[in-house]
């Protein structure tokens, strides 16, 4: 039996990659099947392990896939299915729905393949896994962890959740604020990480690939190479950059992506997981609601990161829709029950 796929997402979004950008290249795919046997015949020295699969590893441990070069595959007609998938997600919990990784610049409204035509190709590649054991692992696991919440006298209630929520957003940022000690914690959180592997990478309009990285109060700025090699750009007091004032219109984009984010499963994955983790002390809707609005701390500081190291002192539509790119990719990696192809 077909298993349905929620692509609402993907309503008139469309698809053009971008020559010279790469920024799907930077995530070691996994490798199996058909694909495995391909690269250990043809291309052994770019497989690596790592956490247990077969990947195809990264330049430097960092850089860009080692099948890159000059920014261009040099196996492009055999790339992994992970890398044909780009920039499509497809997550598994209740249901399976299909979220489109808004960091890929690739992505607009008028050029391109449609993303909806895209994923149907997906879904009819050889190397595309069946869908329904994966679907029906995350239902069973989803409903194990509402039974066991209900038992503990914690409801789930998510559609609910997700309607009140939405109607605070129609506020944010107002009720968003937080002083300098709560994002300056948020931040080093997610960029205080020593690996360079893991730090969040931003592709700037020019396509240059940068990392930010945290240390001791100090916010860096590097040019990520290709072979992995990291250029100091740049350096300034974490604390001194501001959340910066929204326009009309950059508010606007703003509380959309926020309703986009709480619209999707990801989301509903990750409050499950630390309300299981805290073994059902936390309520379901605080664990809900403080996840997304970490993500809105996060998204107006990366925002206004962009902004004020380009000398703007307000967030307008485009500055937003910046930190959404910079943003997009690690809220679609949190960590969250269910399944994510």
């Amino acid at each position: 039996m077909e298993t349905r796929v929620d692509r609402s997402e993907l309503e008139c979004l469309r698809f053009r990659c971008l020559d010279g950008c790469a920024y799907c290249c930077l995530c070691p795919p996994e490798v199996a099947g058909r694909e495995l046997e391909h690269f250990r015949s043809a291309r052994p020295e770019v497989l690596e392990e790592a956490d247990g699969s077969p990947h195809i590893r990264l330049q430097g441990g960092a850089g860009g896939c080692a099948l890159l070069r000059d920014r261009r595959c040099t196996d492009y007609g055999r790339r992994p299915f992970h890398c044909r998938a780009f920039p499509l997600r497809v997550h598994f919990l209740d249901r399976v729905q299909c979220c489109a990784n808004l960091s890929c610049r690739g992505i607009n409204r008028e050029e391109g393949q449609p993303l909806a035509e895209l994923l149907e190709a997906i879904l009819r590649d050889g190397a595309v896994p069946d869908l329904a054991p994966a679907a029906a692992a995350a239902r069973r696991e989803w409903g194990n962890f509402v039974e066991k919440a209900l038992r503990r006298g914690v409801p789930v209630e998510l559609q609910g959740t997700r309607l009140l929520l939405n109607e605070e957003m129609e506020r944010w940022p107002a009720g968003l604020e937080a002083d300098r000690d709560e994002v300056a914690d948020l931040v080093s959180e997610t960029f205080g990480i020593a690996e360079a592997a893991r730090l969040p990478v931003y592709v700037s309009p020019a396509l240059e690939w940068q990392v930010f990285q945290v240390r001791q109060g100090t916010l860096r700025r590097f040019g990520l190479r290709e072979d992995g090699g990291l250029v100091l750009s740049g350096e300034w007091p974490l604390r001194a950059v501001p959340l910066l004032e929204m326009t009309s219109e950059g508010r606007a984009g703003f509380v959309d992506y926020m309703q986009l984010l709480n619209r999707r499963d990801p989301m509903a994955g990750s409050a499950a997981l630390v309300v299981r983790a805290t073994r059902f002390e936390e309520e379901f809707e605080e664990a809900y609601l403080d996840i997304l609005r970490d993500c809105a701390l996060d998204l107006w500081w990366r925002a206004s990161l962009l902004a004020f190291l380009n000398g703007a002192g307000a967030l307008g539509a485009p500055e937003v829709r910046e930190g959404v790119v910079f943003s997009d990719a690690d809220f679609l990696d949190m960590s969250g029950i269910g399944g994510m192809l």
